[in-house]
């Protein structure tokens, strides 16, 4: 396992929004981020590294003027995130992200919902 180091997922989330903000105006997507002071035990580049990719993943899959939001919320024992885009779904290239997360017990799945698009579920452990 990774070690643990606790973090503030709000100002990770956004400063992952902050790096792809361009790309998703380019591409003509509105980036919408709900973030949350729910700290979590994650090795502070790995998280930064999934949510940047499974956000630029999302934002390649939407169409223009579509939207990719991504929340999270502390549930019990646990933070959930999630990515939901409005386009065709993810490829399965995100089989790294999912190992990273496994490997700081948490899991990734996605519902995927064609037409309407996507939503990637990021489960971790809450540290707080």
């Amino acid at each position: 396992m990774i070690p643990e180091s606790e973090l503030d997922l709000g100002p990770l989330l956004l400063r992952a929004a902050a790096e792809l903000q361009q790309r998703a105006e380019t591409a003509g997507v509105v980036l919408r981020i709900t973030p949350s002071e729910t700290p979590v035990a994650v090795g502070h580049p790995y998280l930064f590294d999934v949510m940047t990719h499974l956000i630029d993943n999302a934002i390649r899959v939407s169409p223009p003027g579509g939207t990719v939001a991504v929340d999270a919320q502390a549930i019990g024992d646990d933070v959930l995130i999630w990515v939901r885009d409005e386009g065709s779904g993810i490829p399965a290239e995100n089989v790294e992200a999912q190992r990273i997360i496994e490997a700081n017990g948490g899991a990734l799945w996605p519902e995927c919902m064609p037409p309407l698009g996507c939503t990637y579920v990021v489960r971790l452990p809450n540290t707080r």
